[in-house]
């Protein structure tokens, strides 16, 4: 799906590596086996990374899980956290395009409860709170069970 880098100005998009997850997560979930998940979600389905130059802005795809479910994930750099606008649209963007591709009648994500900008960017990508998830983390923290079934809403524009 996303074999050849796309460039629009001195932002560019390339097919998922495991090096980028490995970059991206470097020093932040030490409770994870961080190759492996690196792994994972390059051999379970569409990803892709999105870059500023050489620095990488997010790195995000879909696990598919059976035909029909997939499991979003993403991780946005502090780089990304300064480009908003253009990570949102990118994910949003790949997001609606690898949904339809691979058909998924359902997309879902976990999410940290309290971490409060990662629940708006689900919510901002049309997904909803469909179920809170007790003691969930690897620290006992909750999780949030969020879900977005197709048609996309329109991603805003500004």
């Amino acid at each position: 799906m996303f074999h050849v880098a796309e460039r629009v100005g001195h932002y560019h998009v390339e097919p998922y590596r495991e090096w980028h997850y490995l970059e991206a997560t470097k020093g932040l979930y030490a409770w994870q086996d961080a190759h492996k998940t690196a792994r994972l979600y390059g051999d379970r389905g569409p990803a892709w990374t999105l870059f500023l130059g050489d620095q990488i802005l997010a790195t995000a795809g879909v696990v598919v899980i059976h035909p029909g479910l997939g499991e979003a994930w993403a991780v946005l750099t502090d780089a990304g956290r300064a480009h908003p606008l253009r990570v949102v649209r990118a994910i949003a963007r790949r997001l609606t395009a690898i949904i339809e591709a691979e058909r998924l009648r359902r997309c879902q994500a976990h999410v940290v409860q309290a971490h409060a900008p990662a629940v708006r960017l689900l919510l901002l990508l049309g997904f909803a709170v469909e179920t809170p998830l007790r003691a969930y983390g690897p620290n006992g923290e909750d999780f949030l069970m969020m879900v977005r079934y197709p048609p996309a809403p329109e991603v805003p524009r500004g």
